[in-house]
């Protein structure tokens, strides 16, 4: 993990969530963000959408999915900025 804050949603993260647990509350599975996902495994979820494509190409390093539970998506964002 980085040890430095990231300073927004697209910053990378070094492959593991800064400000969340890195692995799912509920089966412990490790979590993946979104983007990496295939569109079949989001397809096989009922909270999860397929991403509009536009033209934003760009990958939010603050959007984290259990690959086994796809459950939603986990947000990766300091504990404050949710209330």
């Amino acid at each position: 993990m980085t040890k430095d804050a990231p300073k927004s949603p697209a910053e990378p993260r070094d492959g593991e969530p800064y400000y969340i647990d890195g692995e799912c509350p509920d089966c412990g599975t490790a979590l993946e963000l979104y983007d990496s996902l295939s569109v079949e495994q989001i397809d096989e979820s009922a909270e999860l959408g397929v991403p509009a494509t536009d033209s934003d190409d760009g990958i939010w390093h603050d959007e984290w999915v259990c690959p086994r539970c796809l459950d939603g998506i986990h947000l990766d964002v300091p504990e404050n900025a949710l209330e």
